[in-house]
């Protein structure tokens, strides 16, 4: 609060860049992040897509909120990545989708997710780590984009 009543260069700052990298509206039923960082020294971008508030299948109704996770990232030099995750009640469901080049490594990539979530008090319900043939679809990964019902009536 404090922040947009006298904001210094740095907060303002701060403030354009979260402007620039964070997509926040009420008619988008998901969010949308971009995320620019280095890697090993290596110039990098990631595209995040995350629902808060997933649909649950039928077998998952009694468990807790489900969270849907769409990353895409380009590495300079070693090329496309895409994840996509599915959380809940601390179980992970991930896919993930390698460059060429690395798709011999897929079996010690899987292992090193696994420890990772592992550490970090998740169980994993399912991990994929393969070749990435092609993009998920936007609309196919989060159908709630299209659908109507999440928007807000403003009628008067």
């Amino acid at each position: 609060e404090r922040i947009f009543k006298n904001p210094t260069r740095l907060q303002m700052e701060i403030i354009f860049l979260r402007g620039m990298l964070v997509n926040e509206s009420v008619y988008m039923s998901v969010n949308h992040f971009v995320l620019p960082f280095q890697y090993q020294g290596k110039e990098a971008v990631s595209e995040f897509w995350i629902d808060p508030d997933a649909e649950k299948k039928e077998e998952e109704k009694d468990g807790g909120r489900k969270i849907r996770l769409l990353v895409d990232f380009e590495i300079r030099g070693l090329g496309d990545f895409q994840l996509l995750a599915d959380l809940q009640d601390h179980k992970i469901s991930m896919e993930l989708g390698v460059p060429k080049n690395l798709s011999a490594g897929a079996g010690e990539i899987q292992a090193k997710l696994q420890e990772i979530c592992t550490r970090n008090g998740m169980r994993v319900k399912m991990m994929q780590v393969q070749e990435r043939k092609a993009h998920y679809r936007l609309l196919d990964v989060f159908p709630k984009i299209r659908k109507k019902e999440n928007g807000i009536n403003v009628s008067v």
